[in-house]
């Protein structure tokens, strides 16, 4: 089918803010793919006139950026549409004292207040200075506590599907005003029904209220997001439940770049395979393919060029892998088998047991439970395949990157494991050996930081590596303090509390799923 728009977006909030030459790379390399449209996820990681305080030290794009932007992609038939947020996610600006009587509560505005709307009109008229697009994504997501905090406080309480549409009202009116049609991310819309965002196998679609849906604007166009399923008929389900509006209808799917270090690739291609065959059959014409940076932005977005070139090849009904991969050579100038090396073949790939097992900490390391000696080997394998001669030219340093990650966690990954076992069996020779593997590891995770260096410097602004190096830094001063109690528990029978309390199970959580870095490295106050 012919689809109007079909496009990327790339997170550029998560303290990776992607410097001009790289996006200009990244574009060149879509557009040569198909797509069409571009989005730069903007929270506060963008310049207002008069507003110094809005994303202070964050790297924010400034206007002729934008503006430059804009050129370059017109110029390769790529439409830039603008992507913020004017309700929730906004924790970044309430820092500073200048935004502090605008915030509601969780990063959320103070809904029904006329300083508020006066910043998001210089939010999206800051928007209509840099673009062309007759389209503004304006966010709207995950705003589940709205008046609850400052809000309550001033007003008494409401329901927030009230504040949340009386919001949306005013936003839309400010987008007419500088001609823009704005779009949103549609969950609140559940939410204000008080049910979740997903139809499973034997539940009927959602029946919204009239209420509900009168309470959106005629002019909004409403982005469906989920990145989850591999179910095609639940994607199908979820459309019939928004086809109860008469407001333009899109899809965003996800293309996994936020569950730590490592792409997830073959992941996307199972989830979203399902999701762009039900996109083509039931005939939705603006497709959006997000690249999100939870957690800090670790994970490069070069790295899922595969998951890119395979979905919009399959959105199109091609299944042909030998052709897709072909056209990703001309295209990449790389194999595209070697770029699906970059996932590292996460024990768990569904879920990112790499980002908490390289934090988890090695004498406290409460993600111990679900992880067994031996499942190390796996990146001792792709650690090898990383070096292979191919893997050199434009992308090197991304599989250099990809390299030190491994040899990290060949160690790494079960070392927690192994020192409490090592420790209570109190073998003097395996002892020593496990305190020379300290010593490397920490060795490794100094030139796994090194290169980190180089890539984020080479794509991305410098604000926000300070707390890669924070994180890192930390890790690798860990590891020397443990090693150091381990040569003191050898040589002086120096007894290691820690390792002498049995862990717990980790409960839900040991199906290998866990948050940021702060949910993962310890238990305790940060």
């Amino acid at each position: 089918m012919a689809y109007k728009r079909f496009g990327v977006m790339l997170d550029c909030s998560r303290n990776g803010v992607m410097k001009m030459p790289a996006l200009k790379r990244f574009v060149d390399i879509i557009a040569a793919m198909g797509y069409n449209m571009l989005q730069l996820y903007t929270e506060d990681t963008y310049e207002i006139e008069g507003e110094a305080y809005f994303g202070y030290l964050r790297g924010g794009y400034t206007a002729a950026e934008l503006k430059e932007t804009e050129r370059y992609c017109r110029e390769r038939n790529v439409e830039v549409v603008p992507c913020i947020q004017t309700l929730a996610h906004l924790g970044g600006i309430f820092r500073w004292n200048r935004f502090r009587p605008l915030s509601d509560i969780d990063g959320i505005l103070l809904a029904d207040e006329e300083e508020t709307y006066a910043l998001i009109e210089k939010m999206i008229a800051t928007m209509r200075e840099c673009f062309s697009s007759r389209y503004i994504n304006v966010g709207m997501d995950e705003a589940y506590l709205l008046g609850l905090g400052k809000h309550l406080e001033k007003h008494g309480y409401e329901d927030k599907g009230k504040i949340f549409f009386r919001h949306l009202r005013r936003v839309a009116v400010i987008c007419e005003k500088y001609g823009f049609t704005p779009l949103i991310w549609s969950d609140m819309l559940f939410k204000a029904e008080n049910h979740g965002y997903f139809c499973g196998e034997n539940e009927p679609i959602v029946r919204f209220s009239k209420e509900t849906i009168e309470g959106v604007p005629e002019n909004a166009g409403l982005i469906y997001w989920y990145y989850y399923l591999s179910d095609k008929e639940a994607y199908k389900k979820m459309f019939d439940s928004h086809k109860q509006f008469q407001n333009e209808l899109w899809f965003a799917g996800g293309i996994w770049t936020w569950t730590g270090f490592q792409p997830k690739n073959g992941y996307t291609e199972r989830t979203m395979g399902a999701a762009m065959d039900a996109c083509r059959e039931y005939g939705i014409e603006n497709v959006l393919m997000t690249l999100w940076g939870d957690g800090g932005k670790e994970c490069s977005y070069f790295s899922v060029l595969p998951a890119l070139l395979f979905v919009i090849e399959r959105a199109n009904g091609n299944a042909d892998t030998a052709a897709i991969k072909a056209k990703f050579k001309s295209i990449v100038g790389c194999e595209y088998d070697d770029f699906a090396l970059l996932d590292v073949a996460d024990v768990c790939a569904e879920e990112n047991s790499g980002r908490y097992m390289f934090y988890s900490d090695p004498f406290c390391g409460f993600a111990d439970k679900s992880v067994r000696e031996g499942e190390e080997k796996i990146f001792r394998r792709f650690a090898r395949r990383l070096k292979a001669p191919a893997r050199e030219g434009e992308f090197s340093l991304l599989f250099a990157f990809m390299r030190d990650f491994a040899k990290v966690m060949e160690i790494k990954y079960t070392l927690g494991v192994k020192t409490r076992r090592i420790y209570r069996e109190n073998d003097a020779a395996a002892l020593r050996r496990l305190i020379g593997e300290y010593g490397t590891l920490a060795r490794r995770i100094e030139r796994f930081l090194e290169t980190f260096r180089a890539l984020w410097y080479a794509e991305n602004k410098p604000y926000g590596f300070e707390v890669q190096e924070a994180r890192i830094g930390g890790l690798a001063a860990r590891i020397k303090g443990c090693g150091d109690r381990l040569k003191n528990y050898a040589e002086k029978g120096e007894r290691i509390e820690e390792l002498e309390r049995d862990l717990l199970d980790w409960g839900d959580n040991e199906k290998r799923w866990a948050g940021p870095w702060s949910a993962v490295v310890t238990v305790n106050t940060i």
